[in-house]
C-alpha cells in the first residue's frame, strides 16, 4: 500500500488503469508484505495464550481482526491518495500509518479527549482496536453496530476519495511491465 504515492509520482500507475478490472481492487490486491504474516500468527499466538477458551474475546478477536484490516487499509489509502492531489505524500502517508500503530498499541486512557476524538474519526484505530477490546469484557449492541457502521463508512469514504483522485491523475506514459 505504502507504494501508491511513488506509483503515482512516476507514472507507473498507469499499469493498474489499463486493466479489465476494478482498479482500487487490482491495486490493493496486487502487493503483499510478508511481515504482514508474522503479525497475523502472532496475533492468533497472543489469543491463545491469553483467551484459550473464551468463545466471545475470539469473536471480537476476529472482528477486530477484519475491522483493523480494513481501517488500516482505508487509512493508508486515504493518505497516500494525498499524491493525487498534491504530489509526493509518502511523509503523510508514513506518518498516517505511524500514528495509526502508535494509537492502537497503548490503552486508550492515557489519551486526552482531543486525541481519543482524533482516535476515533480522522484515524479511527479505536474502531479496531479499542471498542474489541470493550466489547470482550461488556458486550454492548450498539457500540458493535456502531463500530461497524463507523468502518463500513470509512471504508466507503476512503474509496470514494480515492476515485476522486483517480480524476487528477496524469499519466506518465510509461510502458511497464507488473510482476
Amino acid at each position: 500500500m505504502s507504494n501508491l504515492t511513488n506509483l503515482i509520482v512516476t507514472g507507473e500507475f498507469d499499469a493498474f488503469l489499463v486493466q479489465p478490472c476494478n482498479i482500487l481492487m487490482n491495486f490493493l490486491c496486487a502487493r503483499t508484505t510478508l511481515s504482514a504474516y508474522g503479525d497475523l500468527i502472532y496475533g492468533f499466538i497472543i489469543m491463545g495464550i491469553f483467551y484459550p477458551g473464551s468463545l466471545s474475546a475470539w469473536l471480537w478477536f476476529f472482528c477486530g481482526m477484519l475491522a483493523g484490516a480494513l481501517l488500516m487499509t482505508a487509512i493508508t489509502l486515504m493518505a497516500h491518495t494525498l499524491s493525487f492531489y498534491f504530489g509526493d505524500a509518502s511523509v503523510i502517508g508514513q506518518m498516517a500509518t505511524e500514528f495509526a500503530i502508535n494509537f492502537s498499541i497503548y490503552p486508550e486512557k492515557i489519551y486526552a479527549p482531543a486525541v481519543r476524538a482524533l482516535m476515533y474519526s480522522v484515524i479511527p484505530v479505536g474502531i479496531a482496536v479499542h471498542i474489541p477490546l470493550r466489547l470482550t469484557e461488556e458486550f454492548s449492541p450498539w457500540i458493535a453496530l456502531a463500530a461497524l457502521g463507523g468502518t463500513a463508512l470509512y471504508c466507503v469514504l476512503a474509496g470514494w476519495f480515492f476515485y476522486r483522485g483517480l480524476r487528477r491523475y496524469e499519466s506518465g506514459n510509461m510502458i511497464v511491465v507488473r510482476q
